[in-house]
């Protein structure tokens, strides 16, 4: 799917996203009975021997469009792979038994130090997450929200982020996000907000 949009302050971009392998794909051998697979379903995983029969459905992630009292966005930059270095959203994945609303807030603790308001939910897209050589399908869930705690509690897991920074969200080129899903919820987020002076 590949998304043209221009946005106030920015250059008309494109947004693409690129196919890749289902992670069903990476299983030789049934993880039931051991026996090679024959018949490759791109979504499941079926054994003609056993007649197993799994599903992998995509993982679930929420990430956060953090705005402060002065309207500035919270952007991260990622401290690890996949995209390390590139900017992104707060977020990450949604543990089980949680709901993503809850799991934004863990993670806005967990990777800034900043408590923040109820989510309010803005959209989703899929994604593809790549770790360990393998693509997982994922939907990204996006949220608005406002920072509750002050701006001097800013603190990076060094290990998920490098740096943070408050941004103006208007004149923030979404191409420089990590994800496809990030420039999409971006783009949708510049265009339901009317630019206001910061």
């Amino acid at each position: 799917m590949v998304i043209c949009q221009t946005l106030a302050g920015c250059s008309s971009m494109t947004v693409t996203e690129t196919p890749s392998m289902h992670p069903s794909l990476t299983f030789h051998h049934c993880p039931n009975c051991g026996h090679p697979r024959k018949t490759m379903l791109e979504y499941s995983i079926a054994c003609e021997a056993c007649d197993y029969l799994f599903y992998l459905n995509p993982a679930v992630a929420a990430a956060g469009l953090i705005l402060n009292e002065k309207n500035q966005m919270l952007f991260i930059v990622r401290g690890k792979s996949p995209a390390k270095g590139r900017w992104a959203l707060v977020g990450g994945f949604v543990d089980c038994g949680e709901s993503p609303e809850k799991a934004l807030k863990r993670e806005c603790q967990e990777e800034v130090g900043i408590t923040i308001d109820t989510p309010s939910y803005l959209a989703c897209y899929p994604n593809t997450y790549t770790y360990k050589s393998i693509a997982y399908p994922v939907l990204d869930l996006f949220f608005t929200a406002k920072e509750c705690s002050p701006a001097e509690s800013l603190v990076c897991d060094r290990e998920e982020v490098s740096h943070v920074e408050w941004q103006d969200p208007w004149r923030f080129d979404p191409a420089q996000l990590a994800f496809p899903s990030m420039q999409r919820a971006l783009i949708q987020w510049q265009k339901v907000n009317p630019s206001l002076p910061l």
